[in-house]
């Protein structure tokens, strides 16, 4: 359709077996070429503005300090055991309770029912859990949604097995802290955008197995500004008239 109308096309996503020629403009975490659109953060639904819309929103009630905490779980090249998963929480707890901040937890459709129980448990009795929303109990429960947990959180907690749980934790504008077990041997795709996301410091990388984070200065961190969309847009612009 673009070749035969002559229309700019954006291709966002695997080239599978097209070619790079057959696309104007492809955004790609790649180094940028003449059709590539070289970026950081992957375009989302999720920004500041929203997320403290959300919030406030949702979670009126809330008017102290707190952490957002997002738990994924599993996948390839990732192996959370219950050992990991009872040491990471009782240190988040531990952590908390030295900031004097309240928690705001959510797990993941990775999480599964039997990690879930080891966090609830552990959280349930700590006094420092304000909301948890878990996964296995969403259709039994009425709960806020992702973007009102960002908005309300000072800083995001997130394990790295779930890129898309970082991505949008980075762009909610909040300082963001990433998290792993010991055994953890992400794919490379997954592994360079953390390594991006850090050296940008748009994230905090903590060492596999290590969830002391409380004592982080802020300024270790570079926000996402509300307008990164925007800007992203004009580069999107820029990039179509200059290949035009």
């Amino acid at each position: 359709m673009a070749k035969k109308l002559n229309v700019p096309n954006i291709y966002f996503g695997s080239n599978r077996t097209c070619q790079e020629k057959d696309f104007w403009i492809l955004p790609r975490f790649d180094k940028e070429t003449e059709r590539v659109l070289s970026f950081v953060l992957s375009p989302s639904k999720v920004d500041l503005a929203g997320a403290l819309k959300a919030s406030r929103a949702e979670l009126p009630q809330l008017t102290g300090r707190y952490w957002t905490v997002l738990l994924g779980g599993n996948c390839k090249g990732c192996s959370w055991t219950d050992h990991d998963w009872r040491m990471m929480t009782k240190q988040i707890i531990e952590e908390a309770i030295k900031a004097d901040v309240k928690l705001l937890v959510t797990s993941s459709p990775r999480t599964g029912a039997h990690a879930e129980n080891i966090c609830k448990n552990l959280l349930d009795q700590s006094g420092v859990l304000v909301k948890g929303i878990w996964f296995t109990k969403r259709h039994v429960e009425t709960n806020p949604s992702l973007l009102a947990l960002l908005g309300a959180g000072e800083r995001v907690i997130v394990t790295e097995d779930s890129a898309t749980m970082v991505n949008e934790a980075v762009l909610a504008g909040k300082p963001v802290v990433t998290i792993s077990p010991f055994k953890i041997e992400l794919l490379k795709k997954q592994e360079d955008m953390l390594t991006r996301l850090h050296t940008k410091k748009h994230i905090y990388r903590l060492n596999r197995g290590d969830y002391s984070f409380s004592n982080i200065p802020n300024n270790e961190w570079n926000l996402v500004s509300c307008d990164w969309h925007s800007t992203f847009g004009r580069q999107l612009k820029r990039k179509i008239e200059q290949y035009g």
